[in-house]
């Protein structure tokens, strides 16, 4: 050392301290969690990525005019992670433009059906690099982040459902050390294995750094039942977490009804999507849950072959194609919260 000049003996003991500081072992993740808090209850729309880039000033027009707490929308990235970060960077700033709580939706989204399931480390570890990039490009400018979009079902995550599980932690993890202060969730919508995939998930290792879980469910269009499941659910998962020693939110970031001008679907009427609104509300308000997103604000465009695969999918708009409402008095009804009084 008596032959080092000072700044090669600062270098050498930084290596030897380097090297004496333990290593995170695999499944480890310390938590960085805060006591995040969201006051009264929030509202927003489920804007799919395509549907920002093809009607951008539009689509936030519209917001602006509903007056939304909140918008969740995919990440843009293409299959193997590489980001659009000049379009998310457009997104974030409109939002803080109007005022908008944003939610990011990583990895598969509402329409990123195109963005690879990790099938190894090599782009698990990708994939969450890039999940730290992101969380530290944004911090303090983005409210929350959900970690894939409805994993359970193979047409969004197509992998071990395991393997999901361990993306959710290091990308919990990831998020959480670089921006304690983000909210960060996952969501499922299964209806019928429900119970299954969330008691894997609801582990207090796999939740450590994940403040909420984000509810999906469509009673009355896709699953059967009406809006009273939306309280059964809750409190189902209330006291799944409770029993695991879980304290985490529940927020609901996708809820809908599909709503037709046609006589064909008879029970599918503006006024019912209305009281659908309404009736649902009133539930998630009395369960306290404290932030509400609906699927989606817009009738949107889709091909030919999907619509005879799904008929449903581009009808859970508020507004039609052109932005006119379905019900003339959807917005005054969301702008003066009523469906939460």
């Amino acid at each position: 050392m008596a032959h080092l000049s000072l700044c090669n003996r600062k270098f050498v003991c930084y290596i030897v301290r380097t090297l004496k500081k333990p290593r995170l072992k695999e499944n480890n993740f310390p938590s960085f969690k805060k006591d995040l808090k969201i006051s009264g209850i929030k509202f927003g729309f489920n804007l799919r990525e395509n549907e920002l880039r093809n009607n951008f000033n539009e689509s936030f027009e519209h917001l602006s005019k509903f007056k939304v707490d909140f918008l969740r929308t995919d990440f843009p990235m293409d299959y193997y992670y590489k980001p659009d970060f000049k379009f998310s960077d457009k997104i974030v700033l409109e939002c803080k433009k109007r005022k908008i709580k944003l939610l990011f939706v990583l990895g598969s989204g509402m329409s990123s059906t195109t963005v690879n399931t990790p099938k190894n480390e090599q782009e698990a570890n990708k994939f969450v690099r890039l999940v730290s990039k992101i969380a530290k490009r944004y911090k303090g400018k983005v409210i929350a982040y959900e970690i894939w979009n409805e994993p359970e079902f193979p047409y969004f995550w197509r992998g071990n459902f395991k393997d999901f599980i361990e993306i959710l932690k290091r990308s919990s993890f990831v998020i959480k050390k670089e921006t304690p202060e983000t909210f960060v969730g996952f969501n499922l919508a299964s209806i019928s294995n429900f119970d299954k995939y969330f008691e894997k998930i609801a582990s207090n290792q796999t939740l450590s750094n994940i403040d909420f879980f984000g509810m999906h469910g469509y009673p009355g269009t896709l699953e059967p039942g009406d809006f009273k499941a939306y309280g059964k659910r809750i409190s189902y998962v209330r006291k799944t977490l409770k029993k695991t020693g879980c304290n985490i939110q529940i927020w609901v970031t996708e809820f809908g009804f599909v709503a037709f001008d046609s006589t064909k679907f008879s029970s599918h009427t503006p006024k019912n999507q209305t009281n659908f609104l309404r009736q649902s509300c009133k539930i998630f308000k009395e369960n306290k849950v404290p932030v509400v997103i609906w699927y989606r604000m817009r009738d949107a465009p889709i091909t030919v072959l999907f619509q005879k695969i799904d008929p449903f999918e581009n009808r859970f708009g508020l507004l039609k194609k052109d932005f006119k409402p379905k019900d003339s008095r959807i917005f005054k009804i969301i702008r003066e919260r009523s469906m939460f009084k």
